[in-house]
C-alpha cells in the first residue's frame, strides 16, 4: 500500500540553514533551491552537492534520448510510483 506523505521531511524555513542553500545555489536558481526535493537532500548537504550535480550533468549534457533521460531524472518513475 502506498502512502501520500514524504518518507523524507523538506526542510523548513527556519530549519534551512544558508550554507544548505548556497550549495544549492551553486547549481540551481534560488526558485530551484526552494523545492521540496531540494529541501529534502538538503538534510544531507554532501549528498545534496552530489545529486545537483548528477542531475543537472544528466539534464544538460547528456547523449540520453529524452525519455529515457527523463525517466532516470524523475525519482517517482525511478522508485516505481509514477506508471510509463
Amino acid at each position: 500500500m502506498r502512502s501520500n506523505q514524504l518518507r523524507i521531511q523538506p526542510l523548513g524555513d527556519d530549519e534551512y540553514p544558508d550554507e544548505h542553500r548556497t550549495i544549492a545555489l551553486r547549481h540551481v536558481t534560488k526558485e530551484q533551491s526552494e523545492n521540496n526535493l531540494t529541501r529534502a537532500f538538503a538534510r544531507a548537504p554532501e549528498v545534496l552537492d552530489a545529486f545537483l550535480s548528477w542531475a543537472i550533468n544528466i539534464m544538460t549534457r547528456t547523449t540520453l534520448p529524452d525519455r529515457e533521460r527523463e525517466i532516470v531524472t524523475v525519482p517517482g518513475r525511478v522508485s516505481g510510483q509514477v506508471k510509463l
